[in-house]
């Protein structure tokens, strides 16, 4: 078998692209439907920063599609006005300049400028504010930083105030910036990065893992379990990690104590408590935005309902917790964390246009089981 050159393989896939490209442009013109967009950033581990764009539809036989449009080179920025300008080149390729129904991104602060400038390039029709739709699965996990963050804050009463620090992956000098990666060097005093510290080592050498299973083995819990490593823009990957650790927290233990590197990152009882609680509660996160990340069903009309009954959930968390009648250190750090994530919650939410309330409103699943049951005030 005589394998092609690269050059040939090159003009091939070059080729299949472009006929595929043609069959995907001739199939969008035949739609009467408008379509809905989703944009994101994404580098590359060389460095190279690209923007990947995907259309939402109804076909002509009433199916639901989502289909990858484009993956686009940066020009080198990340600001609105180029977002905008390779996002409009996007539609002019495809001809979609007047299908557009709706553009959901993020909630960095770029991605508020791109709606604006892209506004300006786009005929008058085109309404920047009540066409922006705001990532809800994101704003969960802009709450989840927060709750966090602050966890951390008050962690460990024996601590200095400069040693507890957490990573944040918000910039707070931007109120909506959102940053997609963040070194993992949050100070090991705290719960969650002591465990993040402990699933790091783990993860990274074969040395430490065999000891890691040799110490779940003399512990009795389960040995052939993989650390997971908690990842800033993985919504859901802190609950996995809380839960990872909680499976073998009596393996952990023996590790942290009999294991000299493993010494500074020793979990105690109390905060294993707090892992044990934060678990419990970062479960409705985890839920939700399973939920709204489908991508075989429409979520917009999930939004207001589902927002609702976990700001709900958070506020009856906080009113049992400050109802104690001898609230412990754990209970009073529980409280702020939540009463954060609520803030930071509510700070994007309020920002959603009237959309999302005509669809709730407009869908048939929710006007037996959601309107009939709420309670007249």
């Amino acid at each position: 078998m005589v394998f092609p050159k690269r050059s040939t393989l090159r003009r091939k896939v070059k080729e299949r692209f472009e006929e595929l490209q043609l069959n995907l442009k001739e199939r969008l013109q035949q739609l009467s439907s408008k379509m809905s967009f989703t944009i994101d950033g994404w580098t590359s581990i060389a460095g190279r920063s690209y923007y990947g764009v995907t259309i939402h539809y109804i076909d002509n036989e009433w199916k639901y599609k989502s289909v990858v449009l484009d993956f686009i080179p940066s020009r080198g920025r990340h600001t609105g006005e180029d977002i905008a300008t390779i996002f409009h080149e996007c539609l002019l390729e495809y001809g979609l300049i007047d299908k557009i129904q709706g553009i959901t991104v993020d909630n960095a602060t770029a991605n508020t400028k791109f709606m604006y400038e892209l506004g300006k390039q786009l005929p008058p029709h085109f309404d920047s504010e009540n066409q922006h739709f705001r990532c809800f699965a994101h704003i969960l996990n802009l709450g989840v930083q927060d709750l966090l963050k602050t966890l951390a804050l008050h962690c460990e009463s024996d601590t200095n105030a400069q040693d507890q620090q957490y990573v944040d992956y918000t910039d707070e000098t931007e109120d909506e910036e959102d940053e997609e990666s963040a070194p993992n060097n949050a100070d090991s005093r705290t719960s969650v990065t002591k465990l993040r510290s402990i699933s790091s080592k783990i993860k990274r050498s074969e040395i430490f893992k065999k000891k890691f299973q040799s110490a779940c083995e003399a512990a009795g819990v389960p040995s052939n379990l993989n650390a997971i490593l908690d990842c800033p823009t993985r919504w859901n990957s802190t609950h996995d990690m809380i839960g990872f650790g909680l499976k073998v927290k009596a393996g952990i233990d023996i590790l942290c104590s009999s294991v000299t590197e493993f010494n500074d990152f020793q979990i105690t009882a109390n905060e294993w408590q707090v892992l044990e609680k934060l678990h419990k509660f970062l479960i409705n996160f985890k839920l939700l935005s399973t939920k709204l990340g489908g991508d075989k069903y429409v979520t917009l009309p999930l939004v207001i309902v589902s927002f609702n009954l976990l700001l709900d959930k958070i506020e009856s968390m906080v009113k049992q917790l400050d109802g104690k009648p001898n609230r412990s250190e754990v209970d009073e750090r529980l409280i702020l964390a939540f009463q954060a994530a609520r803030v930071k919650m509510l700070k994007h939410y309020k920002k959603s246009n009237w959309i999302y309330c005509t669809s709730l409103i407009l869908d048939p699943r929710h006007k037996a089981q959601t309107f009939d049951l709420t309670k007249a005030t």
